[in-house]
This record gives structure tokens, C-alpha cells and sequence, in this order.
């Protein structure tokens, strides 16, 4: 399952507003989707932002033919195609 690395407020501007993804996990995978369990006392909202790190390059390439690059502050900066 893909793995929570960081967290990040919808409305925050800069990477170091990210923290870690503390006791959060991915439960299942379906299509483009993933099921995200937090803990009791998680603060998410709509909006926020989860980075995640992969946890299979087969997985990720399988699933996504288009892969963003983006900078510390989380601007797209280019896009990797993927062949799988």
C-alpha cells in the first residue's frame, strides 16, 4: 500500500508547513483511490494535502501514466510518462 509520509493545510504555501503523517495508514487501493485510516486525534480536512511515498514502482506505474515533479513548495515543475 502506498505509505503517508507528511501532511500539509490546503491553505499553507510552503513545504515546511508540512509534518509527518503520524499513525496514519492506507487500508485498500482501488482505481485512483485510496482509503486513508488516521487516527483518533488527526486534524484533516477537505483540502489538505497527504504526500505519500510508494510502496511498489509497479503499482504506481500501473495506476498512473502521468507522474508530477514538483518543487519544495509542491509547484509542478514537470511530468514524468510512465511505461508500463
Amino acid at each position: 500500500m502506498p505509505v503517508p509520509l507528511r501532511t500539509r493545510p490546503g491553505g499553507a504555501a510552503a513545504a515546511d508547513a508540512a509534518v509527518p503523517a503520524a499513525g496514519m495508514r492506507v487500508s485498500s487501493v482501488d482505481d485512483q483511490h485510496a482509503y486513508l485510516r488516521l487516527p483518533a486525534d488527526a486534524v484533516l480536512a477537505p483540502g489538505d494535502l497527504v504526500g505519500m511515498g510508494i510502496s511498489h514502482p509497479c503499482t504506481t506505474f500501473d495506476k498512473w501514466h502521468v507522474i508530477a515533479v514538483v518543487d519544495d513548495d509542491y509547484h509542478v515543475i514537470d511530468a514524468i510518462h510512465t511505461f508500463f
